[in-house]
């Protein structure tokens, strides 16, 4: 602990702005129980009940008032595409197919902050026991129909993901397993390696997995990354079809690609729609913190989630895990729907990702325990405070914590690398491996300190 280092104040009940970012978003298990992450929405399907009316969605955060003019857009929503999960507001969407019932997220994403950090996330050193992932490129003819191809090819390496929970049952001692939501994996190494969404399996008790020829098998979670939203699933199977992965560095704007998935559940398995790459790099913040995305108007519904992006040589170049469905309300409280605005993981990006997860079952996180911003109006800053970062909240006996940082400190430099913006500051933290020392010059009531952190890993901060 650092005893130069005084208390100015603590957060005490003020309200956080909005431009707050984090250092890392790390949620416990409890946590994501209990509710789904801010901007995240879920389709329920636990209380089937038709003719319901449409309700008003809660809100973490109230929108702002749209301008005065009709069809004005106030926000984009963004939803996990999992067919399941919790139930808040419900309305119906898709009377005569099915008695799905969709559900309402419990707060609004806003359009993506340009200023938001980007994930790049430092996954330690690979190992050498990490199966080679991916299979053969498929054989397609440009000359013929490539779709019909592609999905001939690319189908049979595309799964069903179905999640359970044990319910209570009354007068029974033992729980009874209820399916809670269903997604899509893709299969990745010929012995029966699948990879899918981290929302599509969290909180689940069990997972089954539905191969293309309809063969069940019983699925153990090797390992889940809740900040990419990736997982790694594991049956005990050989001889299977791996996908072929392409380069998602190689896209362009405009090319064609094809989504291979499971919208609704199983009743639509093995579903194909095709559209084009609609932009590059997209920084979405779905989970409180940014990664950049490939968008499509290839059709994305709930169950695509964990679904395959194919290009036009069938190789999977991203996995599906993100849509638009509302875009706000006009001047009326009206809601104004989206169409043909889904996402997908870049699959250079989920790689690594997954190779970590295969070798050791979870990503290392490098980071030191707080949540801060830069204060542009010296909202929180006292006069004469210099540039810097402000830390609004210290993680409890994290790293930056047992170094003496506390709420309303403003970082001025690391590793003698001056301090402008939140991602100069995480960027450097992630350049160093967890175990490692930084150097920080903190101000603090007038006067400035130096604190000597060691970094830590953000998955085991609470």
């Amino acid at each position: 602990m650092n005893d130069e280092l005084r208390p100015q104040g603590t957060a005490g009940d003020e309200k956080i702005p909005e431009s707050v970012r984090e250092e890392e978003q790390h949620r416990t298990n409890e946590q994501q129980q209990t509710a789904p992450p801010g901007g995240y929405g879920y389709y329920g399907q636990q209380n089937q009940n038709w003719g319901q009316a449409w309700q008003q969605p809660p809100y973490s955060s109230v929108p702002h008032k749209p301008k005065k003019s009709k069809g004005a857009l106030i926000a984009l929503l963004v939803v996990v595409c999992l067919l399941g999960g919790v139930a808040a507001g419900t309305f119906l969407v898709a009377p005569g197919i099915g008695n799905i019932q969709k559900t309402l997220p419990g707060g609004l994403s806003m359009l993506p902050d340009e200023n938001a950090m980007e994930t790049k996330p430092s996954i330690g050193a690979q190992t050498t026991d990490v199966p080679e992932i991916g299979g053969v490129d498929p054989n397609i003819d440009a000359k013929t129909s490539p779709i019909v191809q592609i999905a001939k090819e690319v189908g049979p390496s595309v799964v069903g993901v179905a999640v359970s929970v044990n319910q209570p049952v009354l007068g029974q001692q033992e729980g009874a397993e209820q399916e809670s939501g269903y997604g899509t994996g893709i299969i990745i190494t010929q012995d029966g390696y699948i990879v899918t969404n981290h929302h599509v399996v969290d909180g689940s008790d069990s997972v089954k997995i539905t191969l293309f020829d309809g063969a069940e098998y019983s699925a153990a979670i090797v390992g889940t990354d809740a900040t990419t939203d990736l997982a790694v699933l594991k049956i005990d199977a050989t001889g299977l079809i791996p996908a072929a992965l392409g380069d998602s560095d190689a896209l362009e704007v405009g090319e064609t690609v094809v989504a291979i998935g499971n919208p609704l559940g199983a009743s639509l398995a093995g579903s194909v729609t095709s559209g084009i790459v609609s932009a590059l790099n997209r920084n979405i913040s779905p989970n409180g913190f940014s990664q950049k995305y490939i968008q499509t108007d290839a059709a994305i519904n709930p169950g695509n989630s964990g679904g395959a992006l194919v290009n036009m040589k069938g190789q999977v170049i991203g996995i599906n895990t993100l849509k638009t469905y509302l875009a706000g309300y006009d001047d009326y409280g009206v809601p104004i729907g989206t169409e043909g605005i889904g996402f997908a993981i870049p699959i250079n990006s989920a790689k690594p990702i997954v190779e970590q997860l295969i070798a050791t079952g979870s990503v290392q996180r490098p980071g030191i325990g707080i949540m801060c911003f830069v204060d542009e109006t010296n909202q929180y800053n006292a006069a004469g405070a210099p540039a810097g970062v402000t830390v609004m909240d210290v993680t409890e006996n994290g790293p930056a914590a047992q170094a003496g940082l506390e709420a309303y400190d403003i970082i001025t430099s690391i590793d003698k690398t001056a301090v402008d913006s939140v991602e100069t500051l995480t960027s450097v933290i992630q350049s160093h491996n967890i175990g490692d020392q930084i150097e920080l010059s903190v101000w603090r009531n007038g006067q400035e300190y130096k604190a000597v952190v060691t970094v830590g890993d953000l998955n085991n901060m609470g």
